[in-house]
């Protein structure tokens, strides 16, 4: 149990940090956003750079919003012995590993079915978004590789 204490406290210390990054990445894009991307064109392949900066923001300001989640959640535990308990039970439940094992597995046939689909169809209409996707896909594939021969080096 001590052993889990002490990743939880490093949970929390990392989860600072990033959540440090992140707004100090948010307020510069905000601030300066617009600026960095002014060279860009409005037209059909760029958008403006206001809406460039605003996606960039949201997406950076919803994954501050998870990890502040987050860090509530490891701080309450850290706090009350109960609850310490409940978050020990649930993340070393092997029943919740197992299912975990079993999405990792099945995501990344469904991932890999996407995207050659969408490889496909693709080609016949844009070929940047083709190459983009065929970038994804080895991306996608190589971690797994890369996993598969980490996972089977460990066990």
């Amino acid at each position: 149990m001590d052993k889990f204490r002490v990743s939880v406290k490093r949970r929390v210390l990392v989860s600072v940090i990033q959540m440090v990054l992140l707004l100090a990445a948010i307020i510069i894009i905000a601030i300066q956003g617009e600026k960095l991307l002014s060279g860009l064109s409005s037209s059909s392949l760029n958008p403006p750079p206001d809406f460039i900066t605003g996606f960039v923001v949201g997406m950076l300001s919803g994954i501050l919003a998870v990890e502040l989640f987050y860090l509530i959640k490891y701080i309450r535990a850290l706090g009350n012995e109960e609850k310490f308990k409940a978050l020990y039970i649930s993340e070393n439940d092997e029943r919740c590993k197992y299912i975990s094992s079993q999405i990792g597995s099945t995501a990344l046939v469904i991932i890999t079915i996407g995207l050659v689909c969408g490889v496909v169809i693709s080609a016949f209409f844009n070929f940047t978004v083709c190459i983009s996707l065929v970038g994804a896909l080895l991306f996608v594939e190589i971690v797994a590789l890369c996993l598969k021969a980490w996972y089977s080096k460990k066990y």
